[in-house]
Protein backbone atom coordinates (compact mmCIF):
# COMPACT_ATOMS: atom_id res chain seq x y z
CA UNK A 1 0.00 0.00 0.00
CA UNK A 2 1.70 4.00 -1.07
CA UNK A 3 2.38 5.75 1.84
CA UNK A 4 0.67 9.04 1.46
CA UNK A 5 3.50 11.73 1.09
CA UNK A 6 3.74 14.34 4.24
CA UNK A 7 3.20 17.80 2.91
CA UNK A 8 5.79 20.33 4.12
CA UNK A 9 4.85 22.57 6.50
CA UNK A 10 3.90 26.06 4.49
CA UNK A 11 5.17 29.31 5.70
CA UNK A 12 1.83 30.73 5.67
CA UNK A 13 0.53 28.41 8.84
CA UNK A 14 4.02 29.32 11.24
CA UNK A 15 2.14 32.83 10.96
CA UNK A 16 -1.10 31.48 12.07
CA UNK A 17 -3.27 34.06 10.87
CA UNK A 18 -4.52 32.23 7.75
CA UNK A 19 -6.58 29.24 7.51
CA UNK A 20 -3.83 26.83 5.51
CA UNK A 21 -7.48 24.62 4.24
CA UNK A 22 -8.80 27.67 2.39
CA UNK A 23 -6.17 27.80 0.70
CA UNK A 24 -5.58 26.05 -2.96
CA UNK A 25 -3.35 23.05 -3.13
CA UNK A 26 -0.61 24.64 -5.56
CA UNK A 27 -0.89 27.74 -4.26
CA UNK A 28 0.91 26.39 -1.07
CA UNK A 29 3.06 24.34 -2.81
CA UNK A 30 4.64 26.83 -5.62
CA UNK A 31 3.99 30.07 -4.01
CA UNK A 32 4.91 31.93 -0.88
CA UNK A 33 1.47 33.69 -1.13
CA UNK A 34 -0.63 34.74 0.20
CA UNK A 35 1.71 36.32 2.96
CA UNK A 36 0.06 37.39 6.09
CA UNK A 37 1.62 38.44 9.79
CA UNK A 38 2.05 40.74 12.40
CA UNK A 39 4.65 42.95 13.48
CA UNK A 40 4.34 43.95 17.26
CA UNK A 41 6.06 47.23 16.37
CA UNK A 42 4.30 50.75 17.26
CA UNK A 43 2.69 52.21 13.07
CA UNK A 44 5.33 54.82 12.52
CA UNK A 45 5.16 57.51 9.43
CA UNK A 46 7.62 58.24 6.89
CA UNK A 47 9.97 60.75 7.43
CA UNK A 48 10.55 63.13 4.87
CA UNK A 49 14.49 62.72 3.68
CA UNK A 50 16.52 65.54 5.32
CA UNK A 51 20.22 67.89 4.41
CA UNK A 52 22.62 67.97 6.48
CA UNK A 53 26.25 68.69 5.24
CA UNK A 54 29.38 66.08 5.34
CA UNK A 55 32.84 68.29 4.88
CA UNK A 56 30.88 71.36 3.73
CA UNK A 57 29.04 69.15 1.03
CA UNK A 58 25.26 69.36 1.20
CA UNK A 59 24.24 65.58 1.70
CA UNK A 60 20.85 64.02 1.91
CA UNK A 61 20.07 61.28 4.20
CA UNK A 62 16.85 58.96 4.87
CA UNK A 63 15.62 60.13 8.21
CA UNK A 64 13.87 57.23 9.22
CA UNK A 65 16.63 54.61 7.98
CA UNK A 66 16.79 53.19 11.77
CA UNK A 67 13.30 52.81 12.61
CA UNK A 68 12.79 50.80 9.29
CA UNK A 69 15.61 48.91 10.17
CA UNK A 70 14.36 47.62 13.57
CA UNK A 71 10.82 46.76 12.06
CA UNK A 72 12.41 44.86 9.74
CA UNK A 73 14.43 43.29 12.04
CA UNK A 74 10.79 41.84 13.73
CA UNK A 75 9.48 41.16 10.25
CA UNK A 76 11.83 39.62 8.60
CA UNK A 77 10.78 35.86 10.00
CA UNK A 78 8.13 36.26 7.77
CA UNK A 79 9.85 37.15 4.55
CA UNK A 80 10.27 34.68 1.76
CA UNK A 81 13.34 33.10 0.82
CA UNK A 82 13.42 35.36 -2.31
CA UNK A 83 12.28 38.51 -2.79
CA UNK A 84 8.87 38.04 -4.71
CA UNK A 85 8.13 39.23 -8.10
CA UNK A 86 5.39 40.30 -10.12
CA UNK A 87 2.55 43.04 -9.22
CA UNK A 88 1.07 42.30 -5.95
CA UNK A 89 -1.68 43.24 -3.61
CA UNK A 90 -1.01 44.53 -0.58
CA UNK A 91 -3.08 45.27 3.00
CA UNK A 92 -2.06 47.44 5.73
CA UNK A 93 -3.63 47.68 9.02
CA UNK A 94 -2.49 49.69 11.51
CA UNK A 95 -3.53 49.28 15.51
CA UNK A 96 -2.58 52.40 17.60
CA UNK A 97 -3.13 52.02 21.46
CA UNK A 98 -5.35 54.15 23.36
CA UNK A 99 -3.97 56.95 25.50
CA UNK A 100 -4.77 56.79 28.92
CA UNK A 101 -7.15 59.53 28.88
CA UNK A 102 -9.58 57.84 26.79
CA UNK A 103 -10.53 55.25 29.84
CA UNK A 104 -12.29 55.78 32.70
CA UNK A 105 -10.27 55.61 36.55
CA UNK A 106 -11.45 54.21 39.81
CA UNK A 107 -13.50 51.34 39.89
CA UNK A 108 -14.23 51.54 36.02
CA UNK A 109 -10.30 51.78 34.98
CA UNK A 110 -10.04 49.50 32.10
CA UNK A 111 -13.42 50.68 30.39
CA UNK A 112 -13.43 53.40 27.41
CA UNK A 113 -15.47 57.18 28.48
CA UNK A 114 -18.52 57.48 26.30
CA UNK A 115 -16.39 60.07 24.45
CA UNK A 116 -13.84 58.05 23.55
CA UNK A 117 -13.62 58.53 19.89
CA UNK A 118 -14.24 54.91 18.26
CA UNK A 119 -12.27 56.10 15.02
CA UNK A 120 -8.85 57.02 14.51
CA UNK A 121 -8.70 60.43 12.92
CA UNK A 122 -5.37 61.97 14.48
CA UNK A 123 -2.00 61.89 13.00
CA UNK A 124 -0.64 60.40 11.54
CA UNK A 125 -1.68 60.05 7.93
CA UNK A 126 -2.40 56.70 6.61
CA UNK A 127 -0.62 57.33 3.51
CA UNK A 128 3.17 58.28 5.31
CA UNK A 129 2.17 54.95 7.74
CA UNK A 130 2.16 53.20 4.55
CA UNK A 131 5.09 54.60 2.81
CA UNK A 132 7.06 53.16 5.80
CA UNK A 133 5.98 50.18 4.84
CA UNK A 134 6.61 49.51 1.26
CA UNK A 135 10.07 51.09 2.10
CA UNK A 136 11.15 48.96 4.40
CA UNK A 137 9.94 45.94 3.06
CA UNK A 138 11.71 46.53 -0.48
CA UNK A 139 14.36 44.34 -1.89
CA UNK A 140 13.34 41.87 1.29
CA UNK A 141 9.63 40.67 0.85
CA UNK A 142 10.25 42.08 -3.10
CA UNK A 143 12.46 43.41 -5.87
CA UNK A 144 10.86 47.02 -5.16
CA UNK A 145 8.00 48.62 -4.08
CA UNK A 146 6.72 49.82 -7.34
CA UNK A 147 5.62 45.91 -7.56
CA UNK A 148 2.45 46.97 -5.51
CA UNK A 149 0.22 47.77 -8.00
CA UNK A 150 -3.08 47.61 -5.57
CA UNK A 151 -3.30 48.80 -2.31
CA UNK A 152 -5.89 49.09 1.09
CA UNK A 153 -4.99 50.44 4.42
CA UNK A 154 -6.45 51.49 7.23
CA UNK A 155 -5.66 52.58 10.64
CA UNK A 156 -7.81 52.33 14.10
CA UNK A 157 -7.37 52.59 17.63
CA UNK A 158 -6.87 48.76 19.77
CA UNK A 159 -9.03 48.61 23.01
CA UNK A 160 -6.32 46.38 24.75
CA UNK A 161 -5.25 48.19 27.85
CA UNK A 162 -2.01 45.92 28.00
CA UNK A 163 -0.37 46.70 24.44
CA UNK A 164 1.13 50.17 24.94
CA UNK A 165 2.75 49.35 21.51
CA UNK A 166 0.73 48.96 18.87
CA UNK A 167 1.46 46.82 16.08
CA UNK A 168 0.60 46.35 12.15
CA UNK A 169 -1.28 43.94 9.82
CA UNK A 170 0.58 43.04 6.66
CA UNK A 171 -1.50 41.31 4.15
CA UNK A 172 0.57 40.57 0.22
CA UNK A 173 -1.75 38.87 -2.12
CA UNK A 174 -0.80 38.39 -5.91
CA UNK A 175 -2.34 41.30 -7.52
CA UNK A 176 -5.33 39.98 -9.79
CA UNK A 177 -5.93 42.09 -13.06
CA UNK A 178 -9.07 44.17 -13.45
CA UNK A 179 -9.02 43.85 -17.35
CA UNK A 180 -11.83 41.42 -17.38
CA UNK A 181 -13.68 43.37 -14.81
CA UNK A 182 -13.31 46.49 -17.31
CA UNK A 183 -14.52 44.41 -20.45
CA UNK A 184 -17.28 43.51 -18.47
CA UNK A 185 -18.29 46.81 -17.66
CA UNK A 186 -17.59 48.17 -21.38
CA UNK A 187 -20.31 45.38 -22.43
CA UNK A 188 -23.06 46.04 -20.04
CA UNK A 189 -22.64 50.06 -21.11
CA UNK A 190 -22.51 49.16 -24.96
CA UNK A 191 -25.60 47.00 -25.04
CA UNK A 192 -27.41 49.81 -22.66
CA UNK A 193 -26.18 52.25 -25.66
CA UNK A 194 -27.47 49.81 -28.04
CA UNK A 195 -30.91 49.68 -26.12
CA UNK A 196 -31.17 53.17 -25.88
CA UNK A 197 -30.13 53.34 -30.00
CA UNK A 198 -32.96 50.89 -30.84
CA UNK A 199 -35.97 52.79 -28.62
CA UNK A 200 -35.12 55.84 -30.49
CA UNK A 201 -35.31 54.63 -33.89
CA UNK A 202 -38.65 52.38 -33.32
CA UNK A 203 -39.70 56.10 -31.08
CA UNK A 204 -41.17 53.56 -28.72
CA UNK A 205 -41.05 55.54 -24.79
CA UNK A 206 -38.53 53.79 -22.75
CA UNK A 207 -40.25 52.47 -19.54
CA UNK A 208 -38.43 54.89 -17.62
CA UNK A 209 -40.02 58.00 -19.60
CA UNK A 210 -43.05 59.47 -18.52
CA UNK A 211 -46.19 59.38 -20.57
CA UNK A 212 -48.29 62.54 -19.95
CA UNK A 213 -52.25 61.84 -20.07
Amino acid sequence: MPTRKHRPESKIKDTQTIDIDTIDEHIINQSPLPLRFRVNYRPTPLKRPRLTRIGGKPVIYDASKKEKKDWLKLAIKYSPKKPLSGPLRMFLEFYFPRPKNHYRTGRYSGLLKPSAPHIHTNMPDVDNLSKFILDAMNEVFYDDDRQVVELNSHKEYCNDTKDSTGYTVVTILPYETKLDVFKELKSIEMAKSNKKTIIDMMHIPDSSDSVSM
